[in-house]
């Protein structure tokens, strides 16, 4: 994780996990990991009310750009249990968000339930 977000030995990470809910239920899991020295004070915060990206631009970190990858894969049984027993494959995307100085200041992996979404894409 800290060669993701191009950080030193001993330099803090944060690490924030949501599981997303749609219709009463999870839809997503997002396992967020940002360098704490850019979103001092987070642990205040309840990311169930406030954006993360609006809580990151108050700081003047918020991701601008971003390297993306999707990898469909089956879940390990953490994910699985924490998107209500999913057995079939999940769409694991994974986010590297640089700020306008070109700084990393996130690195995320996002699960979603492949029964409850579909994607398409124009390359």
């Amino acid at each position: 994780i800290r060669a993701r977000l191009k950080l030193e030995e001993g330099e803090d990470v944060y690490c924030l996990e949501r599981v997303r809910y749609y219709n009463d239920e999870p839809f997503s899991l997002e396992i967020a990991y940002i360098p704490y020295k850019y979103v001092e004070g987070i642990e205040e915060y309840d990311f169930s009310k406030v954006s993360l990206y609006d809580f990151m631009a108050t700081k003047g970190h918020d991701p601008y750009n971003f390297h993306r990858s999707l990898i469909v894969q089956f879940p390990d049984e953490r994910v699985s249990k924490l998107l209500g027993n999913m057995k079939e494959p999940v769409y694991r995307f994974q986010y590297i968000g640089y700020d306008q100085e070109n700084n990393v200041v996130e690195y995320t992996h996002s699960y979603i339930r492949s029964d409850k979404s579909t994607y398409r894409f124009r390359i």
